[in-house]
């Protein structure tokens, strides 16, 4: 297995990078038409709150502010269940530790830089509003030093990936908004299997 050096690091400091296969899933959701008319709604409820170059999220107001956030779960849950199910073992379950929406305005040319999320196992993101195969979220892939940006995913999808991994919303220079709801969970994972 060939490893690689980070490039910020001495030779002296050992720290080497080794290939590692891992895996993004991507789930249907279905009545996105239904939920996604629904989610705007709340959405457009909202308070106009900025964060870095992002229009519109409420990524930093408390849990019980977020009126959507029951419809959402609700919505969810039986396809997390199918996909908690799917990549544990004996015994599996999920929870999310924090829910954010974000829109993405094109006439601010609206992004993410790049950026990981911590405490968690998998960042999600279900894609309410995606005009443009331009504007999917891209992953980085440290080893080749270069970011993933043919991940299949279109709208009314759910994208979950580990959440150690660096992602970003590309710039949005294209005539319309992009809007998302992210949110970071943990899938359980227990096996009497040595």
């Amino acid at each position: 297995m060939e490893c690689l050096h980070l490039d910020n690091m001495t030779k002296e400091s050992n720290i080497k990078l080794y290939p590692l296969k891992n895996f993004y899933i991507v789930t249907d959701i279905k009545k996105h038409k239904v939920i996604k008319k629904k989610l705007l709604e709340y959405f457009s409820l909202m308070p106009d709150n900025k964060h870095g170059k992002i229009s519109k999220t409420d990524w930093k107001l408390l849990d019980s502010q977020k009126k959507y956030k029951d419809y959402f779960l609700k919505k969810i849950r039986p396809y997390y269940d199918k996909l908690s199910k799917k990549i544990g073992f004996k015994k599996w379950g999920w929870k999310i530790h924090s829910i954010w929406f974000q829109i993405y305005n094109n006439k601010t040319n609206d992004t993410h830089g790049w950026h990981n999320h911590q405490g968690c196992n998998w960042s999600n993101v279900y894609f309410i509003h995606l005009p443009n195969n331009s504007l999917k979220t891209q992953l980085f892939d440290k080893v080749k030093n270069k970011p993933i940006k043919n991940i299949k995913v279109k709208e009314g999808q759910l994208l979950t990936f580990p959440a150690n991994m660096m992602h970003r919303s590309p710039v949005n220079n294209t005539n319309d908004k992009k809007i998302i709801i992210s949110f970071n969970s943990d899938i359980l994972i227990e096996t009497d299997k040595e």
